[in-house]
Parts: structure tokens; C-alpha cells; sequence
């Protein structure tokens, strides 16, 4: 399933392909859904994401189809330390390194 970023529907968003948030391009994790924006990230000058208020249909129909196809809007943003664990390692990131004795 594609994902759409939540950046079309974020009141900071700008045309040009920036943001008040990053002016001079949004970072490929943000734009891909890696990374939340929800939450404070690296460089965001104080900024992060937030909803237009929708005030046409097309806007209502926008923010709606967006909720719909983006993982992150589905949930509450997770506070830091509350990551999945890697699918692979079954590792949460956030956890200390510690050698298997």
C-alpha cells in the first residue's frame, strides 16, 4: 500500500517543496513516513507537523484521504523509548547495547 507524507496537509508546508520547518527541502525520512514529525526531529528550527484546518470539500477530501493512507497519522505519536522492535533483531532501538553473556 502506498503511503501519502503528511507534509500535503501540514500548515507549514510551502510550494517550492520546503517548509517552515526545513526551508531548503524536507529530509527523505520525513517525506517517506520513516520519521514522525509529529515529534521534535534534528534541525526542525521548533517546528513540526501540523493539520490545515480543511475549509473547502476538496481540503475535507484531502486530509481524509491522507488519515487513510498514512501509517503514521492511524496512530498517536509514540513518545521516545516506545519504538517497535526491529523486525529483524527483535531489538528495540532504543535499547543499550549489551553483550550476550
Amino acid at each position: 500500500m502506498m503511503s501519502f507524507t503528511m507534509c500535503l496537509i501540514c500548515t507549514h508546508s510551502q510550494n517550492r517543496g520546503g517548509c517552515d520547518a526545513y526551508p531548503d527541502g524536507i529530509p527523505d525520512d520525513i517525506l517517506s513516513g520513516r520519521v514522525d514529525h509529529r515529534l521534535p526531529q534534528p534541525d526542525d528550527h521548533g517546528i513540526q507537523f501540523e493539520e490545515i484546518q480543511p475549509h473547502t470539500e476538496q481540503e475535507r477530501l484531502s486530509v481524509r484521504l491522507i488519515h487513510e493512507n498514512n501509517d503514521l497519522l492511524r496512530h498517536p505519536p509514540e513518545e521516545p523509548g516506545q519504538h517497535e522492535p526491529d523486525l529483524l533483531t527483535g531489538r528495540n532501538p532504543n535499547d543499550e547495547w549489551k553483550p550476550i553473556t
